[in-house]
């Protein structure tokens, strides 16, 4: 290391801290990156699908009251009311599969919503043959078709949206846990950075020290003596930096009291 100068050497120590600590910085970006990609995973993607789903449980399970409101009302504005009730409830079941088609990322995921649309599909004549049946005050033939069209039907695309529920729990579920195991490594990768980087600081510092604290000690112990009266220390400089110009000018005044 002596054949540098001091000045080379304390500007070569720093370079090097400096690419280590840009190298630490540049992973932590990445790793950053990466987990914020997670995060965009599970508000952006996972998320947005579980509550599309549990829109679509929700319009399913009031849909199922709705019909027996329609079979309980008793005036003509009582059964409209409720009709207009369910036709709403329809229009938000496939507002909901419409978010969840524009999500889905498997080829199973995309049949599941197929077929609950086509049941949400099925379902709309099925209601208003109830409406119209009890319009015309036939209340047992109306009963009638709940139990043998309309039920089946519902509880076909309850199961559906059960389904597609727990799938999109388990999405958001897996997402977190990504998101969980990706901090879990960045924190690992940046405690063993700062180990790495103190270790890598102190290596450096100590090399970069000791060569100028040990010329310098050799320097001082040689002019020592010869301030003592005894010239008969040597000294052999090594290097071409400036400790070593030193301990020349050192063996040369040695050299010259001693003739």
């Amino acid at each position: 290391m002596s054949r540098f100068r001091i000045g080379v050497r304390l500007g070569g120590a720093f370079t090097l801290l400096c690419a280590f600590l840009l190298a630490v910085g540049g992973l932590g970006v990445a790793t950053m990156g990466q987990m914020n990609g997670l995060h965009h995973d599970i508000t952006g993607h996972a998320w947005l699908k579980a509550r599309a789903a549990q829109r679509l449980a929700e319009a399913t399970l009031r849909m199922k009251i709705g019909g027996d409101a329609l079979i309980l009302a008793d005036t003509d504005d009582g059964v409209k009311k409720a009709a207009a009730t369910l036709a709403q409830l329809r229009t938000d079941a496939d507002e909901a599969l419409r978010t969840l088609e524009s999500l889905a990322d498997e080829d199973g995921e995309r049949r599941s919503l197929a077929e609950a649309k086509g049941l949400v599909a099925e379902m709309g004549p099925k209601y208003e043959k109830v409406a119209q049946l009890l319009a015309a005050a036939q209340p047992i033939a109306a009963q009638k078709a709940v139990d043998k069209e309309l039920d089946p039907v519902l509880a076909r695309l309850e199961k559906a949206a059960e389904g597609i529920t727990a799938a999109a729990g388990a999405a958001v579920e897996d997402a977190t846990r990504r998101q969980d195991e990706a901090y879990r490594n960045a924190r690992g990768v940046a405690v063993t950075l700062v180990v790495v980087a103190l270790l890598v600081a102190a290596g450096i510092g100590l090399a970069v020290t000791r060569s100028i604290t040990g010329p310098l000690r050799v320097a001082v112990r040689v002019v020592g003596r010869v301030a003592a009266g005894d010239l008969r220390e040597r000294v052999e400089p090594k290097g071409h930096d400036e400790l070593a110009e030193l301990l020349t000018a050192v063996k040369e005044m040695s050299e010259r009291l001693s003739e």
